[in-house]
């Protein structure tokens, strides 16, 4: 088979395969599991480095995917045998008033679990610089990832369905 064969027959498919190649690597960043995924990583991890008695925050946004993220989490650490998991929803200002209650209280909080995306909150992020107390807590959130967002499913299925109107 000659070279103009070949490329007549799948010169588009080739056309193709290095738009989407140029394309994921326009679009390269990085990225956070989120859902089932991200409290299966966060779960796993507090497994194997946390003991059961350790003062544990789960911390969720309100009306965020977060939220379900924390209900989720909690849950399961109770049903591992977790006995000190309090979870907190809302906004930065709730989690302070939170802090300030176990300060208050003389409580001691060694982990925060959260999503990546709360690690913008600078009461998160630092954590220790307003509460010394708490200088030695440990943050925990999933692993992020290097992944284009051309190849995420919800923009493929996007492109689908505007393909579709053209075809």
């Amino acid at each position: 088979m000659d070279m103009k064969k070949l490329l007549d027959n799948y010169g588009i498919f080739w056309v193709l395969i290095g738009l989407c190649a140029f394309f994921s690597v326009l679009t390269l960043k990085k990225q956070t599991p989120t859902g089932s995924a991200a409290v299966s990583e966060v779960y796993e991890t507090l497994l194997a480095s946390v003991e059961k008695g350790a003062g544990i925050v789960v911390l969720g946004a309100q009306n965020q995917g977060s939220a379900d993220f924390a209900k989720d989490l909690s849950a399961q650490l109770s049903e591992a045998g977790f006995s000190d998991v309090e979870t907190v929803v809302g906004l930065p200002s709730d989690f302070r008033q939170w802090l300030e209650k176990q300060k208050l209280g003389g409580e001691s909080v060694e982990v925060v679990a959260t999503t990546g995306d709360l690690l913008k909150w600078t009461i998160v992020s630092s954590l220790g610089d307003y509460y010394p107390e708490f200088l030695e807590a440990r943050v925990v959130t999933p692993e992020s990832y290097w992944w284009p967002d051309f190849l995420k499913r919800s923009n493929l299925l996007a492109i689908v369905d505007r393909i579709v109107v053209i075809a």
